[in-house]
């Protein structure tokens, strides 16, 4: 339990890496808000381990859930886009979801979404064009019928104007026949009749080239009406057309194809490199997340040691254990400061410059109000500090106390007492300490860890012995498990084709599929690691074991001969018969020696010789071995 906290939760709120635990040495009441608002807590990964220190499987899947949900959330990122795949691939695994090797032929839906937008915004664009050259060809249209009501209001002046200059003709005529009437009668009607006819022949014509005129222009009118309308539909219909022939599938189609899709359940499982957070996804990264996925499919991985090595995987992450607290300078020019607190130190980010500092270089660290002092030594051995402001009281405390939590917990052997009994009193249990300073009225502890992380090892292994359950490391249980996989994979690499040995039909199918032994091999190179690893630490144990033998089988007087004779009455067995010969006494217990014995030790004890006489009899002749082998055989016979 030492490894998870509690804080306070909200289904509205997003989760963030600045983390507010809860004080689990005092009442919860002291740590609310008391808004009257229901109390909801979550519980998170405090302190991130390695995954061989996790010795529970419960507690593996609690860590496995937290990373997953950082993960995705992205509080935790990919090194690269080839990273992030591999990571999904895990979690997929993790997760017992099925790989299909159909997932390898289908097509992309993200590409697919692609290409269909770019058709959308196509169409979009020529839909837009297509009006722009309707509204030209209207204001052309428009333009070009006033200009035509132009001319004919100017041309309709101009007739007005030859009739009424026709009019003015006929009254001058009438003037000089009245004042020649009396001159000429005769010629006066005459001349009148003529005037009437022509005038009566000019009225009917300039109504009828009037009417005429009209007529022409409702023609033109109805012309250019009908042709605008054909125009209109012509256009209507191109861009139905266009509309109709342009997308490959409708919506319907689109979306059945994509739930359709193989790929579809990967979609879940979407994860983002560090610096490309803003960036599009490439279109084959589905294919990519059901390659690995198919790897680890061939390797036949079960979902625990799937968790185990998407645990193992994070541990190189950047940002992988660590608190973020966001703030700003003390000085005036107020640049935006954030401090990362992880397992090894802090990590101070002002502006463009970075700054590591370790626990061991750590001074002090102090908090006060909103404000957080740290003090530390440089690389130079000199003294500075960093003083910034955080937006709340509460976070600069939370700060001051992660930094010691952490240091504590992953760097000291023990926790000492000025960090389990620091603590804080509020207005009542001020007062009361005044006239009894050991009372618990008011009292709230600062920090609330208790074991470092040996300690919480240690702890756990004896509870676990305790109660009879097995606290085998995961990394020996991911061996058993992949075991009986490796030779066969090692089979398929000698023969140079998928069909090893021992290979089932869904083995050959999902290599021949794209899924490359290769790439099932790569993935096993922490797997191997982990079983050279335990074949170098047997081995060191194996000659440990045989160089102690070899030294407790050797002469104690020559220390280069092995042991073959007891001393009687003493019964010590300590020298070689060549040494023994010399002797008079015991070495060990100084009794005199009645007579020495030949021994014959076990078989398996004399399959052990000490380093000295191996490199001794590797260094002598076959000549000189022959003597001492004659020698040997003489004593066994004299002394049978």
């Amino acid at each position: 339990m030492e490894y998870f906290g509690l804080e306070h939760w909200s289904p509205n709120q997003k989760e963030s890496r600045t983390r507010q635990w809860i004080n689990l040495r005092n009442r919860l009441t002291c740590d609310s808000s008391g808004s009257g608002i229901q109390l909801m807590l979550a519980l998170r990964v405090k302190f991130w381990v390695p995954v061989h220190f996790i010795l529970q499987e419960s507690a593996r899947n609690l860590f496995y859930m937290q990373a997953k949900v950082d993960l995705l959330e992205g509080r935790l990122n990919a090194r690269n886009w080839t990273n992030a795949a591999k990571l999904a691939a895990l979690m997929c695994q993790a997760d017992g979801i099925r790989f299909t090797e159909a997932s390898l032929k289908c097509e992309c839906p993200m590409k697919i979404r692609k290409e269909q937008e770019k058709l959308r915004q196509q169409e979009q664009h020529q839909q837009q064009q297509q009006q722009q050259q309707q509204q030209q060809q209207q204001h052309a249209q428009c333009s070009h019928k006033t200009g035509k009501d132009k001319e004919h209001v100017l041309s309709f002046k101009k007739r007005r104007l030859s009739k009424q200059k026709s009019v003015e003709n006929i009254e001058n005529v009438h003037c000089q026949a009245s004042t020649s009437y009396a001159a000429n009668s005769l010629s006066l009607t005459s001349t009148s009749r003529l005037s009437l006819e022509a005038v009566a022949t000019a009225n009917s014509g300039g109504a009828a080239y009037s009417h005429e005129t009209h007529t022409k222009v409702c023609n033109d009118n109805k012309t250019s009406s009908n042709s605008s309308n054909s125009n209109n539909t012509s256009s209507s219909s191109s861009t139905a057309n266009t509309t109709n022939t342009s997308p490959a599938y409708d919506n319907e189609t689109i979306e059945k194809l994509l739930i359709s899709s193989p790929l579809r359940i990967y979609e879940d499982y979407l994860i983002r490199p560090f610096n490309e957070q803003n960036s599009e996804l490439p279109d084959d990264f589905l294919r990519q997340i059901a390659v690995e996925h198919g790897k680890l499919f061939t390797l036949k991985m079960p979902a625990k040691s799937a968790k185990y090595w998407l645990l193992q995987e994070i541990q190189d992450l950047v940002g992988y254990g660590e608190e973020i607290f966001c703030g700003v300078t003390a000085n005036e020019s107020s640049i935006r400061c954030d401090i990362a607190v992880g397992a090894h130190g802090v990590k101070v980010t002002i502006g463009d410059s970075i700054n590591n500092i370790p626990f061991s270089a750590i001074a002090a660290a102090k908090s006060f109000r909103r404000t957080f002092k740290l003090e530390y030594v440089d690389d130079h051995n000199d003294r500075r500090e960093v003083e910034i402001k955080l937006p709340k009281h509460a976070i600069a405390a939370g700060l001051y106390r992660s930094i010691t939590e952490r240091h504590a917990f992953y760097v000291c052997d023990k926790v000492r007492g000025v960090v389990t009994n620091q603590f804080t009193r509020d207005l009542k249990g001020t007062i009361a300490s005044m006239f009894k300073e050991d009372t618990e009225l008011g009292k709230r502890y600062v920090f609330d860890i208790q074991r470092t992380s040996r300690e919480v090892h240690d702890q756990a292994r004896r509870v676990l012995h305790e109660r009879g359950i097995e606290t085998s490391v995961q990394s020996e249980t991911v061996t058993d498990d992949l075991g009986r996989l490796l030779p066969r994979l090692v089979s398929a690499v000698n023969d140079g084709n998928g069909a090893a040995g021992g290979y089932t039909s869904d083995d050959s199918a999902s290599c021949s599929s794209g899924v490359s032994l290769d790439g099932a091999l790569s993935m096993t190179s922490k797997l191997d690691l982990v079983i050279r690893e335990k074949e170098e630490r047997e081995a060191a144990i194996e000659r440990c074991v045989d160089t102690r033998i070899s030294e407790a089988m050797t002469c104690k007087i020559c220390m280069d001969r092995a042991i073959n004779t007891m001393f009687n009455p003493c019964c010590h067995v300590m020298a070689c018969d060549q040494c023994a010969a010399r002797c008079e006494n015991c070495p060990n217990c100084r009794v005199n020696i009645t007579n020495v014995v030949k021994i014959y030790l076990p078989p398996e004890l004399r399959t052990h010789p000490s380093p000295i006489t191996s490199e001794h009899n590797h260094l002598m002749s076959n000549d000189n071995q022959q003597q001492q082998q004659r020698s040997e055989g003489s004593k066994v016979t004299s002394a049978a």
